[in-house]
């Protein structure tokens, strides 16, 4: 009887659709499309978001991607620690190696490999940049995958 008298104070079951909300991704579907939205995603070691990932990956959001300064000194540590392994000729798997099956391949040139590397990228970028089916790829992604 109880649930009949809910049914018409509710026709259109409002408080049922709420109650089905209680303890559902509602309020994360919400803070992800606020990271989604903002203008800046710093990035700073921690954990990005899907709605930051989803942000820098469409271009058309026009989302930028800065390094905090923290972020900085640990990417200048990192270069440091690869250019220390380099002069002193230390094997580093994609440095002084080739990727995947071609691991087996040495290199006394790191710096070649590495710019060979980054211009290959850049221009899949470009070539997926021109396909009207992925115009919305965005270099940004690039920066947050590497």
């Amino acid at each position: 009887m109880e649930l009949s008298q809910n049914q018409n104070s509710d026709p259109l079951n409002w408080n049922v659709a709420a109650e089905s909300l209680k303890g559902s991704h509602f309020e994360e579907v919400k803070r992800m499309m606020g990271d989604y939205r903002r203008e800046v995603v710093k990035l700073g070691g921690e954990t990005l978001t899907i709605g930051q990932v989803t942000a820098i990956a469409n271009y058309e959001t026009g989302t930028t991607v800065e390094l905090s300064e923290e972020a900085r000194a640990q990417v200048k540590a990192s270069s440091d620690w690869v250019m220390e392994s380099i002069t002193r000729g230390i094997d580093t798997y994609g440095i002084t190696t080739g990727f995947g099956e071609a691991s087996h391949m040495r290199t006394k040139q790191g710096h070649v490999l590495q710019s060979d590397l980054i211009s290959t990228t850049t221009r899949m970028l470009h070539v997926a940049g021109n396909d009207r089916r992925r115009s919305a790829l965005s270099p940004g992604l690039l920066f947050v995958c590497f």
